[in-house]
């Protein structure tokens, strides 16, 4: 059960309304935007993650992350689509970066 608010869906009940108010609910913490700016304008690479192939759209869409920062790790699309996870010597390259 999602409880939203004061709205309850069940599981499976109307899963468009439960998407829409969970997405509803995205927000950046105070201060979060300010802070991300003043990382990025100092050089500070910064990555995001993702393994729900249409969350981060939504993300992305309402909140627009990407001005700060580059959905390095998402599964369901780009490099990492066709990474295994098993040698992790490219993450620390990008730690070098």
């Amino acid at each position: 059960m999602l409880c939203s608010g004061n709205q309850q869906f069940e599981s499976g009940n109307d899963p468009p309304l439960r998407t829409q108010i969970q997405v509803s609910k995205y927000r950046y913490l105070d201060g979060m935007p300010a802070l991300l700016s003043r990382l990025k304008a100092a050089g500070y690479p910064m990555h995001a993650m993702s393994n729900y192939p249409s969350w981060y759209r939504m993300i992305e869409d309402k909140l627009q992350p990407s001005q700060y920062l580059s959905w390095t790790f998402v599964s369901c699309e780009g490099p990492m689509k066709v990474r295994v996870f098993r040698d992790w010597a490219w993450v620390h390259e990008l730690e070098r970066v």
